[in-house]
C-alpha cells in the first residue's frame, strides 16, 4: 500500500511537534511495510544545518512565513486579512506542485498533516481524483476556513474580507477540498472543531506517541539545586506569566528552599523581556533562566534531569506533545487543567493538575513535589506506566491502521496491511 503524506515542513527543517510528528509516523509506517512518502516544504532560508533527507521526503512545496501582527483597530484587521490571504494563495501554487508530483503514480492514500504554511487548497488535487484521504488535526486550521465559507458574519470580518476578496482565487479549491475524515488529537479537540460549526462526516482520534525509549529508572539523581523545566513557544497563551507568579508565591512561602525554574524555547523579545521583569518584580530575578532555543534531544535531556515538568497553557491545547515526553522521560509533570490534558491523565494519577490561571495552586504543587521525593518518584512511575498503556509508537500505529481501514472502505477501496499481503 503507497500512502502519501502531506506536512507543512519536515525535520531537519520543522518547526514544533505537529512536523515531527508527521515525519515519525511516516517513518514508523514504513517500518511496518508500507510505501510511504512525503510531499513537503523547501528548506526555509533561515535552516542552517544540514540539508539532507531520505529519498522519501520530496520537497517541493513553498512555505511562507508572515511577521508578526501589531498595532491595533483598523491596521491590525487590515494587516490580519492580508496574512491569511498570504498564507491561503501560496496553496494554487503548492496545488499546482502537488498534482504534478502526484501525476503517474498510484498512491492509495493521502495522510494529510497540518497545512498552516502552504495552504489547504495544496490538497485540492488529491480531492479531484477522488483519492482516499485523511486528515491529521492538530490545529484548528480546517474548522477556521470553514467558518469563512460566507463573506458575511458577526465574527472574523477581516478574515472573511481577506477569504473573499484578497484571495478569490485560492478560495474555492479551500472550499472545494475533502474534509470527510479527520483524525484529531484528542476528544477535547473535536469538540471544539463541533463548536466552531465543522463536523466532519466521519472523525477519529488518533493522539501523539513516544518513539524513543522509556526513563524506567525515576529514583535518579537529578539536577541540584532542583529545576521545574518549561519547553515551548514563549508565548502569552503558555501560561509563562502565571507559572512566575507561581515562582514567586513559592518564594515567599519557602524563601530557603533552593530550586530554579529553566524556560526553554524561542518568542518574540518584547514578551521575553516583559518576562523577565516580572521575575525580578516577583524577586526570583536569580532562579529563572532562559536557555533560548535548544534541539530536541537537549530538550528531552533537560526533562529527564528536571524535579518536575510544568505545562501552563491557557489556551484550548489540542493535546500538548511534550506532556507525554516529560511523562516519558519520567519527570513528573505539573499541568494546567485545560485542553486534552485530562485525556493524558486519564485514571491514572501521573500529574498534578491544577487551575490555569491559578499562580497559587500552581506554586502549591511546584512546593509538593519540591518537599517530597516519594511524590515525585510515584507521579514519574505512574507517568511511564500510562505511556506504556496509551502513547507507545507501536499502540499510535494500531491505531492509525485501523483508521486508514474505514477510510479505505468508505472510499469503496481495499486495505491490507503489509502482514497480510502474500510474497
Amino acid at each position: 500500500m503507497r500512502i502519501l503524506v502531506l506536512s507543512n515542513k519536515c525535520p531537519p527543517d520543522y518547526d514544533g511537534g505537529y512536523e515531527l510528528s508527521a515525519f515519525q509516523v511516516a517513518n514508523a509506517l514504513r517500518g511496518r511495510g508500507y510505501d510511504v512518502h512525503v510531499a513537503t516544504s523547501h528548506f526555509r532560508p533561515s535552516f542552517r544545518g544540514e540539508r539532507k533527507d531520505p529519498d522519501w521526503v520530496h520537497r517541493i512545496f513553498d512555505y511562507r512565513e508572515w511577521p508578526s501582527i501589531s498595532g491595533s483597530g483598523f491596521g491590525r484587521a487590515l494587516q490580519d486579512a492580508k496574512r491569511l490571504a498570504y498564507m491561503t494563495n501560496i496553496g494554487l501554487k503548492n496545488g499546482e506542485a502537488l498534482d504534478k508530483f502526484v501525476e503517474g503514480q498510484a498512491f492509495d492514500l493521502a495522510y494529510c498533516f497540518g497545512l498552516h504554511g502552504i495552504g489547504l487548497a495544496t490538497a485540492y488535487p488529491l480531492a479531484q481524483r477522488q483519492m482516499p484521504i485523511l486528515w491529521h488535526a492538530g490545529n484548528y486550521l480546517i474548522a477556521q476556513d470553514m467558518q469563512l465559507r460566507r463573506l458575511f458574519g458577526r465574527e472574523r470580518a477581516a478574515h472573511r474580507f481577506g477569504m473573499h476578496v484578497l484571495s478569490r482565487g485560492a478560495k474555492k479549491n479551500v472550499f472545494s477540498g475533502d474534509y470527510q475524515h479527520i483524525a484529531f488529537l484528542s476528544e477535547a479537540m473535536k469538540k471544539e472543531f463541533v463548536r466552531m460549526g465543522f463536523a466532519p462526516a466521519h472523525s477519529y482520534v488518533i493522539p501523539r506517541g513516544i518513539d524513543f525509549p522509556l526513563a524506567e529508572d525515576v529514583e535518579r539523581p537529578r539536577a541540584d539545586p532542583p529545576v521545574f523545566l518549561m519547553a515551548s513557544r514563549v508565548a502569552e497563551e503558555k501560561g509563562y506569566d502565571v507559572a512566575i507568579d507561581a515562582g514567586g508565591l513559592l518564594m515567599k512561602s519557602k524563601p530557603d528552599t533552593a530550586w530554579e525554574l529553566h524556560i526553554a524555547g524561542s518568542g518574540r523579545q518584547e514578551y521575553i523581556d516583559r518576562l523577565k521583569e516580572k521575575a525580578r518584580s516577583n524577586g526570583i530575578e536569580d532562579r529563572v533562566k532562559f536557555l533560548g532555543m535548544l534541539g530536541r534531544e537537549a530538550v528531552l535531556e533537560a526533562m529527564r534531569e528536571s524535579t518536575a515538568f510544568i505545562s501552563a497553557s491557557l489556551w484550548e491545547e489540542p493535546f500538548g506533545r511534550s506532556n507525554i515526553e516529560a511523562l516519558a522521560c519520567g519527570s513528573p509533570l505539573i499541568a494546567a487543567q485545560t485542553g486534552a490534558i485530562s485525556e493524558i491523565v486519564g485514571d491514572s494519577g501521573c500529574a498534578l493538575v491544577y487551575e490555569k490561571t491559578s499562580a497559587r495552586e500552581l506554586s502549591e504543587a511546584m512546593e509538593q513535589v519540591l518537599l517530597s521525593k516519594h511524590l515525585g518518584h510515584e507521579l514519574a512511575r505512574k507517568g511511564i506506566e500510562r505511556i506504556k498503556h496509551a502513547y507507545t509508537m507501536d499502540r499510535i500505529l494500531d491505531l492509525t491502521e485501523d483508521v486508514f481501514g474505514q477510510v479505505m472502505l468508505s472510499y469503496g477501496k481495499p486495505f491490507k496491511r503489509p502482514s497480510e499481503v502474500p510474497v
